[in-house]
């Protein structure tokens, strides 16, 4: 049953980053279809980050609350238990004839009507808001964190499409490949450059200087990839 719950909505969470990524870049998801497997390995990628922000939350919650506010936590807990348990002692040694006793024995469910159905009304109205609750928050993350993956999608576009708009073609610092591939023929005559936004068996589409462009693929065109080593010079990757 859970395999049938997770399927589906990391299908669903690999589709929404899918289309708000090549959406970002003015090209329809028709002229770009991927298979399932690439929408799986986006979701994947995507749980990766939510789960590494939950940690970065949680340990900056941690941090924030510095050592002595949680010793405070823990000494106030201490005391209420403390103090809870001596009450049930307390009452638990009175007499059977002392007024306190005797009240809380009218008190009991089996007796009293009244304190019968005050038990009842209090745990049917927990139990009903906390069925809500429980409905609404599942109700928001089931969409919430599909919408956090288109928009996902669409930043990690726009990253790409700002760096190629203010540096153009350039080597990545960082690990030396270039941003931007080439479309050569079979002689190696550059025909197009631009930021690779997908290609299939059928079309290529780049955002290049002048726009998106989807061209139909040809089979004497090559995608060439290209990393700039500081001391051997550029090595092409002919994909």
């Amino acid at each position: 049953m859970l395999t049938a719950i997770i399927a589906p909505g990391a299908f669903l969470i690999g589709t929404y980053y899918y289309e708000g990524y090549v959406e970002a870049f003015g090209v329809r998801v028709e002229d770009l279809p991927v298979s399932t497997s690439v929408l799986y390995v986006h979701a994947y990628k995507l749980v990766g980050i939510f789960l590494l922000k939950v940690a970065e939350a949680l340990v900056s919650f941690v941090d924030w609350q510095r050592p002595l506010l949680m010793l405070v936590y823990v000494a106030a807990g201490w005391v209420g238990l403390y103090g809870l348990l001596r009450l049930i002692r307390w009452l638990a040694n009175l007499p059977s004839h002392h007024l306190l006793n005797r009240f809380v024995r009218w008190l009991h469910p089996s007796k009293n009507d009244v304190t019968l159905v005050s038990i009842m009304t209090v745990a049917i109205s927990y139990a009903a808001v906390l069925l809500l609750t429980a409905v609404g928050t599942m109700a928001l993350f089931w969409w919430q964190i599909p919408l956090s993956a288109s928009k996902q999608g669409r930043d990690d576009a726009q990253e790409k499409i700002s760096d190629f708009n203010a540096l153009g073609c350039h080597r990545q610092t960082s690990d030396g490949w270039g941003n931007c591939v080439k479309i050569t023929d079979a002689k190696g005559k550059v025909l197009y450059e631009g930021v690779l936004v997908g290609s299939t068996d059928k079309n290529i589409v780049l955002y290049t200087a002048q726009g998106v462009k989807v061209m139909p693929r040809k089979n004497d065109w090559y995608l060439l990839h290209e990393r700039t080593s500081p001391s051997k010079g550029t090595k092409p990757d002919v994909k």
